[in-house]
C-alpha cells in the first residue's frame, strides 16, 4: 500500500512496520534539534525516519540498516520514489555495519512485550511482522543491545534518539545508565505520552 509519512511517499508491505503518526513527531524533534552529521537508522525498517530526515535537511549523511532482506528492499524502493541518495546496509543490529562514526543514532526497535504481543488485535498481528513488534519477554531486548553495541559507531558527543512505549520507557534511564551516557531524557509525544528517550554518548567517560 501506499501511505504519506512526513512529506514522504512510502511503499508499505507486509514485511515491514506500519509508520505510525507518534513516527513523524520523532522526526519532528530530531529535525528541531540537528542540523548536520552522518545518521544511522537502526532498525530502519520501510526507512521511514532516515528518509524523512534526508529529504527535509539534505546536509545529513543517512545509513539505513535492517536485519531484514525484505525490509530493506522496502527501504531502497522508498529511497527511489522520493529521489533521496541513502546507504542501505543489512545488519543484525551493529553486526554487520562497516567501520564508521556516526553522529546521530536513531532507532524505533521492536519493543511489544510477549504478553502484550500474544494480545495484539489481529489487523496488527496479521499485517505486520513479528520480527518488527517483539521486543522480547519484556520489550527492552534490543534497547539492551543497543547499549552493548553502540560505543565503537559513535563519534563522542553523538545523539541518540529512540522510541518506545508508555508503559516501559521509564526502565530505559536504568538501560542506559553508564557514564558514558549523559543528558538522557524522555520526551512526551504530540499526545502527551511518554514515548522517546534522547541522550548523548561521551566516550571520553569510559563505557563501563
Amino acid at each position: 500500500m501506499n501511505l504519506s509519512f512526513y512529506h514522504l511517499d512510502l511503499w508499505i508491505t507486509p514485511d515491514v512496520l506500519i509508520p505510525r503518526l507518534e513516527t513523524e513527531h520523532l522526526v519532528e524533534l530530531i529535525l528541531q534539534r540537528e542540523k548536520s552529521g552522518c545518521v544511522l537508522d537502526l532498525c530502519t525498517g520501510s526507512g521511514c525516519i532516515g528518509l524523512a530526515l534526508k529529504q527535509e535537511n539534505p546536509a545529513f549523511e543517512v545509513t539505513l540498516s535492517d536485519i531484514s532482506e525484505e525490509a530493506l528492499g522496502v527501504a531502497r524502493t522508498n529511497a527511489v520514489r522520493n529521489g533521496l541518495e541513502v546507504e542501505t546496509i543489512q545488519s543484525d543490529l551493529f553486526r554487520d555495519l562497516p567501520p564508521k562514526l556516526y553522529d546521530i543514532l536513531v532507532s524505533n526497535p521492536p519493543y511489544v512485550t510477549s504478553a502484550e504481543y500474544k494480545a495484539l488485535d489481529p489487523s496488527v498481528k496479521d499485517c505486520e511482522p513479528k520480527l518488527a513488534l517483539h521486543g522480547g519477554w519484556d520489550g527492552l531486548k534490543y534497547y539492551r543491545a543497543i547499549v552493548l553495541g553502540a560505543a565503537p559507531f559513535l563519534r563522542p558527543g553523538a545523539h541518540l534518539y529512540l522510541e518506545s512505549s508508555p508503559m516501559i520507557i521509564d526502565r530505559l534511564p536504568e538501560i542506559f545508565s553508564a557514564p558514558c551516557w549523559t543528558k538522557g531524557r524522555i520526551i512526551p509525544d504530540q499526545f502527551g505520552r511518554l514515548r522517546y528517550y534522547s541522550l548523548e554518548y561521551n566516550g571520553d567517560k569510559g563505557i563501563f
